[in-house]
């Protein structure tokens, strides 16, 4: 992150292509549940002679929706459309996504409205996906983490009296689970209390969600305009299932949750230290949405990071499961090339098998670091 600086544009240049509505549209006729949240804007992204300069203004999530996520829908209505008309033609052919984007491009005016590398054309509001790799001078292994989206995964309950600290031994019983993955069942919707998760059925990296500021009015901007500060905040919600305390503590200031809760203020002391390291390793636009995608990695000291961490609570939340892999070349490999890992995940993976070597070199620095005293 040291390599990354920040530039603030005050006044958000104007979006003169936007489906207008929708977002209405989708909390009315598909009980879509849109919070007009405010967002940071991405409008250039700068190569420097180290790092890149990333600049921002302020953005709301119904221009998101109305000229990113309208571009999905655009293209899925086109698709179904398509499909009824056209089933019988083309019954038994195989046709290539590009094939049948090239038949219907005509019909997708939105999208041919848009430059996708324009980024002033719409609300960029960016995805944040983290590859996250926990070193363990204990085990003399290494580990990334993947999540399995395709059941929700209920926070486990927590046994009354059990001791805070998690064992070694404990963590490899769990790893050896973990390994042994279940038969996937067909899945009905990961419709839980918290909503409706995206991305069903799926594996991606974690801990992945928006860069976003959580307090209303972005009144602390100094503090949430970081890309490591989104990583520490993500994983607190989704590897330690703390997303409710954290949004109701974190509205207030951004601090809080991480002075107030025992485990988060654990997580903020292992990630402000040489034990955890963090890397922006790219950034990607999705080909559907056209939203950016920021790609980063974290490495961290696994034996300080559970010391003060349940092992529990890093296997599961209300979107999936979290599967611990072995960190080889081979792994990253072979989960590169399956078809059913998102693309900005995959991006990811490929971006660490490409600089294998550098990554090493911060395993072996997060394993150097012996305390966070």
């Amino acid at each position: 992150p040291d390599e990354i600086t920040y530039r603030w544009a005050k006044e958000p240049p104007e979006i003169k292509q936007r489906d207008t509505g929708l977002a209405e549209r989708l909390r009315r006729g598909c009980d879509k549940k849109i919070d007009n949240n405010l967002t940071y804007r991405l409008l250039e992204i700068e190569s420097q002679d180290i790092g890149v300069e990333l600049q921002f203004t302020t953005g709301d999530y119904e221009e998101y929706y109305e000229t990113c996520e309208a571009l999905t829908w655009e293209l899925g209505n086109v698709l179904l459309s398509f499909y009824e008309k056209e089933k019988e033609r083309i019954r038994g052919k195989k046709l290539t996504g590009h094939e049948i984007l090239e038949i219907v491009s005509s019909d997708l005016a939105l999208r041919n409205s848009i430059e996708p590398f324009d980024f002033l054309s719409r609300c960029m509001t960016a995805g944040i996906n983290t590859l996250t790799i926990m070193a363990f001078e204990s085990l003399q292994k290494n580990f990334f983490l993947m999540h399995d989206r395709s059941q929700s995964g209920k926070p486990e309950e927590e046994p009354e009296g059990k001791d805070e600290k998690v064992e070694v031994d404990e963590f490899v019983a769990g790893l050896a689970k973990s390994f042994g993955r279940m038969p996937r069942k067909p899945s009905e919707g990961n419709k839980t209390q918290e909503g409706l998760a995206e991305a069903i059925d799926t594996w991606h990296v974690v801990p992945a969600g928006t860069f976003q500021p959580l307090t209303e009015g972005d009144n602390c901007r100094d503090i949430e305009l970081r890309i490591e500060r989104n990583i520490l905040r993500e994983f607190g919600e989704e590897l330690l299932n703390k997303r409710k305390l954290i949004e109701q503590l974190g509205i207030i200031h951004p601090n809080r949750p991480f002075e107030e809760d025992c485990e988060l203020k654990h997580l903020k002391k292992v990630f402000s230290t040489r034990a955890t390291e963090v890397r922006f390793l790219g950034c990607g636009i999705d080909c559907v949405s056209l939203k950016p995608e920021f790609l980063t990695l974290i490495v961290t000291n696994g034996d300080l990071l559970l010391s003060g961490i349940k092992l529990r609570k890093l296997r599961n939340n209300w979107e999936g499961k979290h599967q611990f892999k072995e960190f080889s070349i081979e792994s990253l490999d072979k989960w590169l090339k399956r078809d059913d890992v998102l693309p900005a995940g995959a991006g990811c993976i490929a971006l660490c098998l490409r600089h294998h070597d550098d990554v090493e070199n911060l395993i072996a620095s997060v394993i150097a670091t012996g305390s966070i005293s």
